[in-house]
Protein backbone atom coordinates (compact mmCIF):
# COMPACT_ATOMS: atom_id res chain seq x y z
CA UNK A 1 0.00 0.00 0.00
CA UNK A 2 1.11 3.56 -0.62
CA UNK A 3 2.62 5.52 2.25
CA UNK A 4 1.14 8.74 3.61
CA UNK A 5 2.37 11.83 1.75
CA UNK A 6 2.35 15.53 2.71
CA UNK A 7 -0.97 17.20 1.81
CA UNK A 8 0.87 19.79 -0.29
CA UNK A 9 1.54 17.06 -2.88
CA UNK A 10 -2.10 15.92 -3.17
CA UNK A 11 -3.96 16.25 -6.49
CA UNK A 12 -6.33 19.22 -6.69
CA UNK A 13 -8.24 18.07 -9.76
CA UNK A 14 -11.35 16.73 -8.00
CA UNK A 15 -9.97 13.19 -7.55
CA UNK A 16 -11.21 11.47 -4.39
CA UNK A 17 -8.32 10.69 -2.03
CA UNK A 18 -7.83 9.43 1.52
CA UNK A 19 -6.62 12.06 4.01
CA UNK A 20 -5.67 12.29 7.67
CA UNK A 21 -5.49 15.29 9.96
CA UNK A 22 -3.76 16.18 13.22
CA UNK A 23 -6.77 15.03 15.28
CA UNK A 24 -6.55 11.49 13.88
CA UNK A 25 -9.53 11.78 11.54
CA UNK A 26 -9.16 9.72 8.36
CA UNK A 27 -11.60 9.95 5.49
CA UNK A 28 -12.28 10.34 1.82
CA UNK A 29 -12.20 13.88 0.39
CA UNK A 30 -11.79 15.81 -2.84
CA UNK A 31 -10.49 19.31 -3.64
CA UNK A 32 -13.28 21.85 -4.16
CA UNK A 33 -12.19 25.11 -5.81
CA UNK A 34 -15.30 26.94 -4.73
CA UNK A 35 -18.03 26.32 -2.17
CA UNK A 36 -21.65 27.21 -2.80
CA UNK A 37 -21.58 30.92 -3.70
CA UNK A 38 -18.22 31.72 -2.13
CA UNK A 39 -14.70 31.68 -3.54
CA UNK A 40 -13.41 29.45 -0.76
CA UNK A 41 -11.35 26.39 -1.76
CA UNK A 42 -10.44 23.37 0.34
CA UNK A 43 -10.70 19.63 1.00
CA UNK A 44 -14.37 18.68 1.09
CA UNK A 45 -15.65 15.43 2.57
CA UNK A 46 -16.62 13.08 -0.25
CA UNK A 47 -20.33 12.53 -0.88
CA UNK A 48 -21.21 16.04 0.28
CA UNK A 49 -23.02 18.46 -1.95
CA UNK A 50 -22.30 22.17 -2.33
CA UNK A 51 -25.06 23.27 0.02
CA UNK A 52 -24.24 20.93 2.90
CA UNK A 53 -20.54 20.30 2.30
CA UNK A 54 -17.91 20.39 4.99
CA UNK A 55 -14.24 21.26 4.59
CA UNK A 56 -11.48 19.35 6.38
CA UNK A 57 -8.01 20.55 7.34
CA UNK A 58 -5.74 17.69 6.26
CA UNK A 59 -2.05 17.07 6.91
CA UNK A 60 -1.42 13.91 4.85
CA UNK A 61 -2.95 12.00 1.96
CA UNK A 62 -2.73 8.79 -0.06
CA UNK A 63 -4.58 7.45 -3.11
CA UNK A 64 -7.68 5.36 -2.49
CA UNK A 65 -7.05 1.62 -2.75
CA UNK A 66 -8.47 -0.23 -5.74
CA UNK A 67 -11.89 -1.74 -5.07
CA UNK A 68 -12.12 -5.53 -4.75
CA UNK A 69 -12.83 -7.49 -7.91
CA UNK A 70 -16.02 -9.45 -8.22
CA UNK A 71 -15.38 -12.93 -6.93
CA UNK A 72 -12.70 -11.89 -4.42
CA UNK A 73 -13.42 -13.48 -1.06
CA UNK A 74 -11.25 -11.19 1.05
Amino acid sequence: MTEWQPIETAPKDGTNILVANAEGWVGQVFWQNRWYNENHAGWMIANCDEEYGEYITATHWMPLPAPPHEGDKE
